[in-house]
């Protein structure tokens, strides 16, 4: 009788080592399959493309071609990883399950203590689309009450509810207290080949780029939004909806024509608008007690404490909105260079 295929998918989600995990595995390609694990190739290591069934277009063409493919190089675990797994919903995860019903499917999932997660995600949210303020955004999630970016009790049960399929969860925070990297963690609980844990890329990382350009760009994604007729928010709103965000955006370039006075001078603008966000010493968002019900899933908190305690921590941010800086003379250049660029990549409607 064949031997079922073991199938692990890393859901991440951003901002919780995925990038560094990632990384180290599409390095380690070749000593894992001597190890019997078969890790896709994929844009800078992650599988997106084969997982995300939030795409319009997913066809499970990809996901059986990997799974033939492992089992033709004779693995006995196929291994694959993409952020956006964590947001694909219960109707996502049932599709993943019902192309992999000759297999066995385990998901992992990493998570990471609100109170440096959800300004990390926040700032990648900017990085690619959005446009809303830290504190508005963390005002906005919370009371969101069915959204992932805080819910991550949702992601396991949407899990649960479409694939039920086994869960293996770590804590994102205890892991970097005990290993100083999530992958120790991982590559233990998912029976991953021990080589993993000495490899120097083990504690290769990917931080967030400095504030003020994260704050910068933000400004301009609203200005860019608004040019184009654009949803503002829309990666924020997606995710919360579980579908894909159309047009994703990379203005960052458009920021490079400002010479160092320009961008001192819009920075000192944005400054001017400084608030404060505190975490209080121990802070919990209300979804924490339903994250806890969950608690016996993680496999790096035996005393049922998914988290350690948290020291207080405060986050600045501007407050300044893309509506104060739409016609300000220093952005003129950036916003046409990114609403040139961006026209570019949107989907163009189709012809009936």
């Amino acid at each position: 009788m064949t031997r079922r295929l073991r199938v692990v998918i890393h859901g991440g989600p951003h901002k919780s080592g995925t990038t560094s995990f990632q990384t180290l595995m599409d390095a380690s390609r070749d000593r894992l399959l001597e190890a019997g694990v078969y890790y896709p190739e994929g844009p800078k290591g992650q599988h997106a493309a084969i997982l995300n069934t939030k795409l319009p277009s997913w066809q499970s063409g990809a996901l059986r071609a990997a799974v033939e493919a492992a089992r033709a190089a004779g693995a006995h675990t196929l291994l694959m990883s993409a952020e956006g797994v964590c947001s694909i919903g219960v109707a996502g995860f049932r599709r993943l399950a019902e192309s992999l019903v000759d297999c066995d499917p385990i998901f992992a999932f990493v998570f990471r203590h609100w109170s440096t997660f959800l300004p990390s995600r926040w700032a990648q949210n900017c990085k690619r689309r959005d446009t809303q303020p830290l504190g508005a955004y963390v005002e906005r999630v919370l009371s969101s009450d069915d959204h992932v970016d805080h819910r991550f009790d949702l992601v396991i049960g949407h899990c649960r509810e479409g694939a039920d399929a086994p869960i293996i969860a770590v804590s994102f925070d205890r892991a970097l207290d005990e290993h100083g990297s999530v992958i120790p963690v991982l590559v233990d609980s998912l029976s991953l080949p021990p080589f993993l844990k000495g490899s120097a890329a083990a504690n290769w990382s990917n931080p967030t780029p400095d504030r003020d350009a994260i704050e910068l760009v933000r400004l301009l994604n609203g200005v860019v939004a608004d040019r184009l007729e654009l949803p503002q928010d829309d990666l924020f709103v997606c995710r919360g909806e579980h579908r894909r965000c159309e047009t994703l955006f990379d203005a960052f370039a458009a920021l490079r024509s400002l010479s160092a006075a320009q961008r001192g001078n819009l920075i000192d603008l944005g400054r001017g608008t400084q608030a404060e966000l505190v975490f209080d010493a121990d802070w919990r968002p209300p979804a924490a007690d339903r994250l806890d019900r969950y608690a016996g899933l993680f496999v790096n908190a035996p005393d049922g404490a998914i988290f350690p305690a948290r020291p207080a921590r405060t986050e600045r941010y501007w407050t300044l909105e893309w509506t104060e800086i739409a016609d300000h003379p220093l952005f003129a250049g950036p916003i046409e260079r990114a609403t040139s660029a961006i026209r570019q990549k949107m989907p163009r409607p189709q012809l009936h």
